[in-house]
Parts: structure tokens; sequence; C-alpha cells
């Protein structure tokens, strides 16, 4: 049973008395040496959680050992001359651990004298309340292993090439052994014998096993020509909810129910504008940022328009909306477009597992299911817009009237929804099997119509001040796109290893595309067209009018790609399939890393609910919706960092939520969340009594205004604007 770290203190050490020996992941070091450091590298990532240890240990001198994971102290604990010692080290660990510096250092008492100070180390254990996995230095070496019987009894490897690409990955794989823990097979030795036992046996039979069902696989493919709709969507339509659910629970060891949005601010802001929607509809408060609406009044949301609440609350309505909906919508969306895609691209069996190793490796869908940001619903468009392009190019089913029909109310929904989706359209109009004069009407009348969309939008989002979003206002000043840009392209090679590995996705893609419209016939050269117009065009377009931080492009360009590896798992080619193959190898080279990635999920599931119900309790009726005053009046303005905090989804649906004071003139909002730490060291901020619960606030460009203090609450004190005439 893990122990719990402790509250409110440092790293304690226990002595060990009883310790379970089966509850350990452990290092069987031998007797290292060392006169007063010796250093371990630790090959496993933590998931989150408390860390706890346990060294065995003797020095010839009095003193202390210093236990250090990189450059942060564990902890410190007295050593005394002579025999061995058991300790236990209970410390927070960090939120990921992989390939890192375990470091024990002895520091002796300043009056030791005698023989010079050294200490040695029996071994080590690592144990946690959450998973430990291997990091990816080892991961990758243990899956190369089985590579060594297969290697010594010839698998029937003949060529040059074939043999030293094998001695190149059995190199790598020794190489990450060393340089992680020379002693690694002493703890791991059943694994290693198991994939050992499996090298063998994949030597002796596998290139039979790989023979007969290569064979039967080629006899499906044959005999479903013209694809297999229903066997994949049955394949792909509760997969995304398999790997999600699998992913949460090994890493996490937790589930979509769980689920709380917490990431400021985006997912906060979704999740309360849908819950406003799903109870009030257009009738609430503002959503804002500095108190500036959008330009048409009867949108009160925020900078990246109602369609997302709109959609969400609309189904929430239906089927209500709590903590954990956002997930589970996502997944039925995906599930629609999936079922989509199925049935337009028809897939044959060979596209069908594919489209499965695509779905379950595809990173950025699978780390913003659990969320309750916009993605998931973008995923299962781009699914969708898959089998549409698809059946288009004639490698799945048709569309007919009632097809096309769907297909322009989605597109426009999509285009409100998220702009970039108008980048498509072009595309769509060069496939639309239309005459060539009607074409050329009905692209322009769709051009025309994806233009009219760009100013919806622009009149029903919120503005953002500060530069705004630069495909709204950049074009009016390009030294701020090239300023854009120029830090983006930074940031292409600087980011981190899942960022990287889909720059480079989209590079290969984007590459293979621009050769085979060169070398591929006039079919061919329409299909590569397509992929060329979407990533090609997408990946430029982030470049200079988004922001590559805090994961902005990991998540619009991993929809782009999304779609373009969907419809080339469609495509029977061999280029297209071979592409697949390569883009998902890359996946699974990064799936490590992901693992890490998702561990910072963990705020969005947390154990205890104490923050959120304090803050409910803490605010109790004072704070409420009130329907038929203002919107102002139903407005709530947080005036300090991060603005959107996670105890917000208790604030009543209906009441909107302000970002930052406006920026001149009387205070608009009806109630003000403020931080009197964050007011002090404001200049010229002041807070000033009247009296009871009555203050006067005074900020830099605002006029003065009269507050009464309603409760305070973990996240800063609520007050009620009494400036504004809101009836009670």
């Amino acid at each position: 049973m893990a122990i719990a770290a402790p509250r409110g203190r440092g790293p304690e050490t226990v002595l060990l008395e009883e310790m379970p020996e089966n509850a350990w992941t452990r290092w069987a070091l031998g007797r290292r040496h060392s006169e007063t450091r010796s250093d371990i590298v630790l090959p496993l990532v933590l998931t989150r959680g408390p860390l706890e240890m346990r060294a065995v240990f003797r020095s010839n001198v009095n003193g202390r050992l210093r236990v250090s994971l990189s450059d942060t102290t564990l902890a410190v604990v007295s050593v005394d001359a002579g025999g061995w010692q058991r300790r236990r080290l209970v410390a927070s660990g960090p939120a990921s651990l992989g390939d890192e510096r375990l470091s024990f250092t002895l520091e002796p008492d300043p009056e030791t004298s005698g023989p010079s100070p050294a200490f040695e180390l029996r071994h080590v254990g690592v144990r946690s309340e959450r998973p430990l996995f291997l990091g990816p230095r080892v991961l990758f070496a243990l899956l190369a292993l089985p590579l060594v019987p297969a290697f010594l009894v010839d698998v029937g490897v003949k060529s040059r090439r074939a043999r030293g690409l094998l001695l190149a990955v059995l190199a790598l794989a020794v190489l990450g052994l060393a340089r992680s823990e020379p002693l690694l097979a002493l703890i791991y030795w059943p694994q290693l014998f198991a994939l050992a036992s499996l090298g063998v046996a994949g030597a002796l039979w596998g290139r039979t096993l790989v023979v007969w069902l290569w064979t039967a696989f080629m006899a499906a493919e044959q005999r479903y020509q013209t694809g297999c709709p229903r066997v994949a969507a049955a394949v792909l339509v509760p997969l995304p909810a398999i790997v999600v659910s699998i992913w949460l629970a090994a890493t996490l060891d937790t589930q979509l129910l769980k689920f709380s949005p917490a990431t400021p601010n985006d997912e906060i802001l979704y999740w309360h504008e849908t819950a406003t929607f799903a109870r009030v509809g257009w009738s609430g408060g503002y959503y804002v940022v500095k108190e500036r609406p959008a330009r048409w009044s009867v949108t009160h949301f925020g900078a990246h328009g109602p369609a997302f609440p709109a959609l969400y609350g609309l189904l929430g309505r239906v089927l209500g909306w709590r903590e954990f909906s956002g997930p589970l919508f996502h997944l039925l969306f995906l599930a629609a477009g999936l079922s989509l895609y199925a049935f337009l691209a028809r897939p044959s069996p060979v596209g069908v597992v594919l489209c499965a190793a695509i779905v379950a490796t595809f990173w950025p869908l699978i780390l913003y299911i659990p969320s309750n940001m916009q993605e998931g619903l973008h995923f299962a468009l781009a699914a969708a817009a898959a089998g549409v392009f698809a059946a288009l190019l004639g490698s799945g089913g048709r569309l007919g009237f009632a097809g096309l029909a769907a297909l322009g109310l989605t597109a426009t929904y999509a285009v409100l929804l998220r702009p970039s989706w108008s980048l498509l359209v072009p595309l769509l109009i060069l496939l639309l099997p239309l005459p060539a004069r009607r074409a050329r009407l009905f692209g322009f009348a769709l051009l025309l119509a994806t233009a009219g969309l760009f100013w919806v939008f622009v009149q029903a989002a919120s503005p953002f001040p500060e530069g705004g979003f630069l495909f709204v206002n950049g074009l009016s000043n390009p030294a701020l796109l090239v300023g854009n840009a120029r830090s983006n392209l930074e940031r292409v090679t600087t980011g981190n290893a899942l960022e990287r590995a889909q720059w480079l996705q989209c590079l290969v893609l984007v590459l293979v595309a621009l050769w085979r419209l060169v070398a591929g016939g006039p079919s061919e050269r329409r299909t590569w067209a397509v992929h060329l117009g979407n990533v090609g065009v997408l990946a430029p377009m982030i470049v200079v009018f988004y922001t590559l931080e805090s994961g902005g492009a990991f998540r619009l360009l991993g929809v782009g790609l999304f779609l373009s590896l969907l419809l080339l798992a469609a495509d029977s080619s061999t280029v297209s399939r071979r592409l697949v193959i390569a883009l998902t190898l890359v996946q699974l080279a990064v799936a490590p890393y992901f693992s890490q990635a998702l561990t910072l999920r963990a705020r969005c599931f947390p154990r205890t609910p104490e923050r959120v119900a304090a803050f409910r309790n803490s605010v109790g009726d004072r704070l409420r919706y009130a329907a038929g005053r203002s919107p102002w009046c139903n407005t709530l303005v947080a005036a300090h960092y991060p603005y959107y905090f996670r105890e917000f989804v208790a604030v009543p649906a209906g009441i909107g939520l302000s970002m930052m004071l406006g920026e001149s003139g009387p205070l608009r909002s009806g109630y003000v969340l403020l931080d009197l730490a964050a007011i002090a060291a404001t200049p010229e901020a002041t807070l000033r009594s009247l009296g009871g619960e009555a203050f006067e606030f005074n900020h830099p460009g605002l006029a003065p205004v009269r507050l009464e203090r309603l409760a305070a609450t973990n996240v800063g004190s609520l007050y009620r604007n009494r400036d504004l005439a809101c009836p009670e």
C-alpha cells in the first residue's frame, strides 16, 4: 500500500521496519561504491502523485545523505558510520519522470576526521500511487530485444540492407540500455525472457504464420473490392472510446466520467458557455474580454463565437449538461463522423486496418477527447470531410442531392465554428461533378457565401484586444504577421517531441504530394492536390496567422493531418498505403512522450472536489442568474490571473464570465471577483472601505465604482457593483 505524501511539510524520512517486497519496482544495483556521490539514471515515467523510495546503504563516516532528482532535493537523511542502513524516503515527485538523474550525495559532519568519506549503495527501490512506466529510451531498447534471437536463428533476411538495418536497431537498443542502467536486465529478467522467447518463436514459425495471414487477408481484399463500410463502421466507431479509456486507466488511473474542466482559460469558458446556452439560450450574460461584447447584440458569447456552445448546448438541453458531458459529446460526434467516413469512403479490409491504426495512434485526437475544448468536434468534422473527399474523388461512394445539401449545411456550420475550414472550399469547388459553366457559377457563389460566413463570424464573436486574432486584424499590420511568423518558425524546431513529430509528418506528406503531382497520372494528381491544398495550405497559414505556443498549432494542424491520413487510408494505391504506414510509425515512435503529455490532463480528473465545493458553499445564493434583467447584471468579471478558475463550474448557468477589467469608463459587469493581493501589487489601484461591506474601488482607466462585498471565496472576494442599477 503506497504511503501518501505528508501535507503542509517538506520531505519526510522514516526508518524502515516492515515493507512488503512485492510492492516495489526495484533496482538491484549490486554494490555501488562511491566516495561522496552516486548517480542513477531512472529509466521510468512517473505519471503523478507522491514518490516513495527505499535505499539500503552504508557509510564510513557520520553525516547526511542528500537524495536529489536532477536539481530538486527530495530528502535528506542522517547516516552513521557502521553497518547497512535501510531508509524509506517519502516526498512529492514531479509530474513526469523519464530518464532523469537520481543523485545520492554524502555530506560528512564538519568535525569528521579519519578515513576519506565514502558510502556504498546496495539497492534502491521506487514506488508511487500511480503506475510506473518505462521511459522512451528503455522502452525502445526492450521492444528491440526480440530481434536478437531472431537475428541469431535467422528469419530468412538475406539482403545486406535488411541485415544492416537490423544490426542498427540492435545497436541503438544496446546503447539505450547502456545509457540508462547497465544492470536493468537484473530487474526485468522475466519480461526479457518472455520477449526473447517471442523472438525465437517468431524466428521459427513467424514467417509461416505471416504468410498464411497475408494470404487470407489478400483473399478478403479481393472479395471486398468495393469496400466493407459496415465492418469499417463497426471497428472505427467504438475505437476512440476504447483507446481513450485504456490510456486514462493506465496513465491516470481514472475514467471519462470523472472529468471536470480545469484548464484555464478556454476549456472552462467553453464549458460554462454551453451550460448557459443549455439553460437560458441566448439570454445569458456576456462572455467577453475587457467587457467588450460582440458587434451583434443578439450573441453574448466569447471570442470564438457562438457556434460551439449553441450546438453542445442544444444537445445538453436534451441529454443534460454535466462536468463530464463534453468528452462524451465528443465521442458521440466522432461516432457520427467516423460512420459517415465508413459509408462514404468505403475502405477495403486493408484500409480498415490502416484507419484503425490511425485512430488508435493519432495523439492529438486521444489527447483532446478527454477535454472540453472544441477539438473533439473538429476531429469528427475532419472524419466526415475525409469521407466526402473520398466520394468526390471516386474512391468511395457517391453524393446525391440530399448528400450535397447536408454537405452545404455542415460546411456552413464548420466555417462559423472555425474560419480555417474555409480553406477547403476551393477544393470542394474543383471536385464537384458539375458542368464547366455551372461549376464556375456555383464556385463563385460558394466563395461569396464563404466570405459572408467569415463576416458573420467576425460580427458574432466578441473582439479580442491586444491585436486580437491575426486572421481578423493582421492583414492591416504586415509587420505583426512577419514577427509572428518568425517566432513560430523558431518554435517549430524547439517545440516538444509531439509537436516536432507532427511537423515532420506534414513535411513528408507535402513532399510526397508534390512528387506525385509531378510523376503521377491525372486521377492520381487530383487526389494529391487535395492533400496539398489541405495540409500544404493549412500549415503555412498557421505559421503566419496563429501562435504555436500552448499547443495551439498542435490542435489546429492535427485536424488537417487527421483528415489527410483518413483520406490516404481510403486510397488503394501503394504510395498512399506506404505513406500511411510511415506516418503511423512516426506516431508510435513518440508514444512515450504522449504518455507524459497525458499526465498534464490529471488536473481535469480531481480525486477530491473540495475546491469547487468550497467555492459553491462560500457563494451560496449571493451569485444568481435572474431572467429579464440586463445581460451585464448577469455578468461576473474576474480581475486577476488566470481569470477563469476551475471553481467557475460552480457559477450558476446564465451568469456570463468576463476576463479582465474594462479599458475605460464605468465598470459594466454586475459582479466582480477581486484578489486583494493583486490589487495591492497594481499601481494606483485601491479598495477603500466606506463602512460595513461597502467599498470604493479605484483602478487605472476605470471611473471610481462602489462595490458591496458578498462573500470571500478561495479564489478571491466576490462583490456586487452598486453603481449598476440591477434589480435584486
